[in-house]
């Protein structure tokens, strides 16, 4: 089912974006965090979002990783350095975000 998103020309698959969100809250504890640190500064290198979060680098990487797999963010490479990423949410990432509270049971209950 295709679902055109609010000031958007971008259609997306609602199920699809359910069924990432779902796979990445269960995949780490710290995928939400991210998704909301990202959120609310809109773009932040990995080593701000590791001290945001309290993770360990590793970790945070890995699941950083997975959401950009999952298309929720996206981890251009800086200027700063040949492993620096400057983090942001996509549009589907945005929008899972921005989803209103009473969807979230079902995203979670996959």
């Amino acid at each position: 089912m295709e679902r055109r998103c609010e000031g958007s020309e971008i259609g997306f698959d609602f199920e699809l974006v359910q069924d990432a969100m779902a796979r990445a809250l269960l995949k780490s504890k710290y995928a939400m965090l991210i998704l909301l640190v990202l959120h609310r500064k809109s773009v932040e290198s990995t080593s701000n979002l590791t001290h945001a979060v309290g993770g360990s680098p590793a970790i945070i990487i890995d699941t950083l990783k997975m959401l950009e797999k999952f298309g929720l963010i996206e981890r251009p490479r800086s200027s700063r350095g040949r492993h620096a990423h400057q983090n942001r949410l996509t549009v589907l990432g945005r929008h899972l975000i921005e989803a209103p509270v009473p969807t979230w049971p079902s995203l979670l209950s996959r």
